[in-house]
């Protein structure tokens, strides 16, 4: 069904509260219903750019458990570059709400500076899919400062079928709503090995369109020592 098991707990972030659905307590799986407004998310939309002049997208070099394979990832994507010091700009006022919600909700210490650029999804043909892979650690790693740690995905567009996002460790399906933000981190705690629980896969597109900004989250990171540089170290 469309409904998620879970309890549910409110978060505070920038002066609002939420309620968070907490589909998986270790390591965290949440969802928190109508983070974004219409507004807002239109203004995301925007600053993605045009449907047709976006890229399509494939698998990322950094993604280990990813097979070699074109057809893993069938996708439409963007990025966007923030300058957080427009803290009055809708977009930019939406990822400082979201960095601020998730530190809350993983316990790590996540800045804006020196972050990777908002990555823009975009699911509109027949069959479009991401299958199962992982952003960051997953294969039991030790935990390393500058490393992706956490993800969110705020969806800004549904699918009006198919579409979900799942993890295949514990069944979790998560059929979101435009507006719906959901965060995952790939750790129980930073002494924890990353295991393959934060392993997910984007269901096939099977009618409308499904928007999505991706947001990874690193600790560690700052204008001096950039994720690009991280991803070196």
């Amino acid at each position: 069904g469309d409904d998620e098991g879970g309890t549910a707990t409110a978060a505070a972030a920038a002066g609002r509260t939420y309620r968070v659905e907490v589909l998986r307590e270790e390591p965290l799986v949440a969802l928190i219903r109508n983070f974004a407004g219409k507004d807002e998310c239109r203004a995301l939309v925007r600053a993605g750019g045009k449907e047709s002049a976006m890229q399509r997208a494939s698998v990322e070099t950094n993604n280990k458990a990813a097979a070699a394979r074109a057809d893993v990832r069938r996708s439409y994507t963007s990025s966007i570059q923030l300058h957080y010091s427009d803290s009055k700009g809708l977009v930019s006022g939406l990822v400082a709400r979201s960095f601020d919600v998730v530190k809350r909700l993983t316990g790590y210490d996540f800045g804006l500076e020196g972050q990777e650029a908002l990555s823009i999804n975009l699911y509109k043909d027949l069959g479009d899919e991401f299958r199962l892979h992982c952003d960051g650690p997953c294969l039991g790693e030790p935990y390393t400062p500058g490393e992706r740690a956490a993800t969110s995905l705020l969806y800004c567009k549904a699918a009006k079928r198919g579409g979900a996002t799942l993890f295949m460790r514990d069944l979790l399906k998560i059929v979101p709503a435009p507006g719906d933000l959901l965060v995952f981190s790939y750790r129980a705690n930073r002494s924890s090995p990353a295991g393959s629980e934060a392993v997910h896969s984007a269901c096939p597109l099977e009618a409308g369109k499904k928007w999505v900004a991706t947001q990874w989250y690193r600790e560690g990171v700052s204008a001096s020592f950039p994720a690009a540089m991280a991803e070196q170290a």
